[in-house]
């Protein structure tokens, strides 16, 4: 929780530009802040802060009601949300110290709104929800345990593709959309270019919903895989039907296209490799003769693929001003760079940088195997290292700028890779033990 409160103020402040006023003076521009409007940036602000808050009420009330069997439960949400009201009062105000942030009232409104959410989220279900993460790695139904987690993935993607939540149900402003090319009612007709990158990553999104209703349609295995394609493809649909909404997000039926060829895929991984897989590939002879320099390729791939998208198109020069100039460059104030971009732009830098990394560490334990804890801190310490090379050889590339916060949010997600494999490897895939390095039960 105190974690979650300081990264609120953190990215609050940020760039940090601070500028000393007289109090009297911040005070009165504090009563002068802003009056409550609903334009389309204000609404995708209203959103965002709205969301910020819920998780700093909920952590909260976690922390002092011990899963809603203290006493005083009433009292405590009363301080609780006293305290988010002046947290947030009390980040406006500062903002008026900062020049290039704006402090506004439907800034406090929203996270007041979302404070008081959080709270009442707890009371509704907090206590389930803290038993169910307890127990659920040491529940042994691994497909219950898949289909969670996967579940859990749904919903994030769905809440991801409306993101920033400027959404509108007026008629004009959707025409708009449409005369902006930003809505392409026919596949593959995209004003811009779609390349690889960007084709992959449409389909890769969609592999885990593939993956999903193979689990939760188990008992109808014998069901056809292009039904389960279609179905990936009606909530591929689905979404981009919500996006006509979203004021800022592009509507595609090509999305749709790449949906179903991502639940074609999810399908497959499934029934090769899944919990509920008939005949596993992990169990052939063929993967005992040829499955370490299958999983090698596809590190080296996937390795290949990071530096193409870090690096393309290799253009390296010396920084101008030489390497300390790049160095301070590269070492700028995390976040600042993310603050410049949109909402939606900064939360997708986070999340492709955390899932690329992530995946190059589950592949670097696949193919590695280390044993014991130093081979795998090893891993941690090899997975964090390329993060950190990939990311500051842009700093050489003049048509690409090297960020300290995706550094670290690589080498985050590349050390995550490495100590969640043996999880991810007992729910997700099936071995010829139903798990990897399971104990015996004693059954």
């Amino acid at each position: 929780m105190c974690i979650y409160c300081g990264f609120i103020i953190y990215g609050s402040l940020v760039p940090f530009h601070f500028h000393f006023i007289p109090l009297e003076q911040a005070v009165g521009r504090f009563r002068q802040i802003p009056r409550f409007c609903l334009g389309i940036q204000s609404r995708s602000d209203l959103a965002a802060n709205f969301l910020l808050f819920i998780p700093l009420t909920f952590l909260a009330m976690g922390a002092l009601t011990r899963e809603n069997r203290r006493r005083g439960r009433a009292l405590i949400a009363v301080a609780v949300a006293a305290g988010a009201i002046l947290l947030s009062g009390a980040i406006e105000f500062t903002q008026i110290y900062f020049p290039g942030r704006t402090p506004s009232q439907h800034d406090i409104l929203a996270q007041v709104a979302g404070g008081i959410t959080g709270i009442l989220l707890w009371f509704c279900c907090g206590g389930r929800i803290t038993h169910w993460a307890r127990s659920l790695w040491e529940e042994r139904a691994r497909n219950r345990i898949a289909v969670t987690i996967l579940s859990g993935y749904v919903v994030f993607l769905i809440l991801y593709q409306l993101f920033p939540f400027d959404l509108t149900l007026s008629p004009v402003e959707v025409y708009h959309k449409l005369k902006a090319s930003r809505i392409t009612l026919l596949p593959f007709c995209d004003p811009g270019s779609l390349d690889a990158y960007i084709v992959l990553s449409k389909v890769a999104i969609m592999i885990p919903v593939g993956y999903l209703l193979v689990l939760v349609r188990h008992r109808e295995r014998r069901r056809s895989v292009f039904i389960v394609a279609a179905q990936v493809g009606l909530l591929a649909a689905l979404i981009e039907m919500a996006q006509l909404f979203v004021f800022s997000r592009y509507a595609s039926s090509t999305d749709v296209v790449f949906g179903v060829a991502g639940g074609f895929l999810g399908v497959a991984a499934a029934e090769m490799f899944g919990p509920l897989a008939r005949y596993p590939v992990i169990e052939t002879s063929f993967w005992a003769r040829h499955g370490k320099w299958i999983k090698l390729a596809a590190m080296a791939v996937w390795l290949g693929g990071l530096v193409w998208e870090k690096w393309h198109p290799f253009d390296f020069v010396r920084p101008q001003g030489g390497l300390a100039a790049g160095a301070r460059e590269i070492l700028a104030v995390p976040l600042a760079r993310q603050y410049s971009l949109s909402e939606f732009l900064a939360l997708s830098q986070v999340v492709r940088e955390f899932t690329m990394f992530f995946i190059l560490g589950i592949l670097l334990m696949g193919v590695l195997a280390p044993a014991g804890r130093a081979g795998k801190i090893g891993c941690a310490v090899l997975a964090a290292g390329l993060a950190v090379a990939l990311e500051f050889g842009q700093g050489f590339l003049p048509s690409r700028t090297a960020d300290l916060t995706a550094t670290a949010i690589g080498c985050i997600g590349g050390v995550m890779g490495i100590w969640l494999f043996r999880g991810f490897v007992n729910v997700f895939v099936k071995t010829d033990h139903g798990t990897i390095n399971r104990q015996p039960t004693g059954e």
